[in-house]
């Protein structure tokens, strides 16, 4: 903008709730085993999974990676 640009800002994704309402991400949740992975790529991800979890001690033994 300072060098004359014209600035637009453009959504490129829109979070919304899933149409099953959870029911995929706790089945998911629920299959993980001790030494599984699981791997969040947002923050918006990481608040699903723990919402969905409600209590993280669901995770014990599961391995954990975060990218962003």
């Amino acid at each position: 903008t300072a060098q004359g640009a014209t600035v637009v800002g453009l959504p490129t994704i829109q979070v919304v709730d899933p149409p099953d309402g959870g029911a995929a991400l706790r089945s998911a949740l629920d299959s993980l085993r001790p030494d599984d992975w699981l791997v969040l790529t947002s923050a918006n991800g990481a608040e699903r999974v723990l919402a969905a979890l409600g209590d993280v001690r669901e995770l014990a033994g599961v391995r954990l990676a975060v990218v962003g």
